[in-house]
């Protein structure tokens, strides 16, 4: 008998590209496989369902869809454009 592959919260984090407190968001959406087990350390998923699951429902990463290529003037941390705060430490 093969044995299962496995997910835990750490791989599920690189497969999409987030942290492991938005993967724990994502498994507890509607939807989402049912975990295999559940340690006293995390839950492990059967990782065919969660790929199957992941090809239509995958969230989408930071450099895609509608933040891709996004440039933006805000304020970095501390309120302070990081050019501005370059250009105070030339001065």
């Amino acid at each position: 008998m093969r044995r299962p592959r496995l997910y835990g919260p750490g791989e599920l984090a690189a497969l999409f590209g987030v942290s492991r407190q938005r993967v724990l968001q994502i498994t507890r959406r509607p939807g989402f496989p049912e975990p295999l087990a559940r340690l006293i350390g995390m839950n492990v998923w059967d990782a065919d369902e969660v790929d199957e699951w992941a090809r239509h429902n995958r969230p989408p990463r930071a450099t895609e869809g509608r933040r891709a290529g996004v440039v933006t003037n805000a304020p970095a941390r501390g309120g302070v454009r990081a050019s501005a705060a370059a250009d105070r430490r030339v001065a």
